[in-house]
């Protein structure tokens, strides 16, 4: 992947998101800097790099930047129901 790039991969996305300590420290161990999981909520400087959550954007090839800022601005929203967590 990096070959055909040109650069460096420091970010590694869990496939389906599944995950485990062993398989944290692994794709650590390797160099990754990072590692995305599926789960809701949002990251901050306490957050573990390698279960790093993400921000639910949904039907992406119909949204626009403008939904997504939306998206973002309303992340208290989503903390209220449930489909995050800080």
């Amino acid at each position: 992947l990096e070959e055909n790039l040109g650069h460096p991969v420091e970010f590694l996305a869990y496939p389906t998101g599944t995950y485990n300590l062993h398989i944290a420290g692994i794709a650590q161990d390797i160099g990754y800097k990072g590692a995305f999981t599926i789960k809701y909520g949002v990251v901050d400087k306490g957050s573990n790099f390698f279960a790093l959550e993400r921000v639910p954007i949904f039907n992406t090839a119909q949204n626009t930047m403008k939904d997504f800022y939306e998206r973002i601005a309303w992340r208290q929203s989503f903390e209220e129901f449930g489909w995050i967590k800080r």
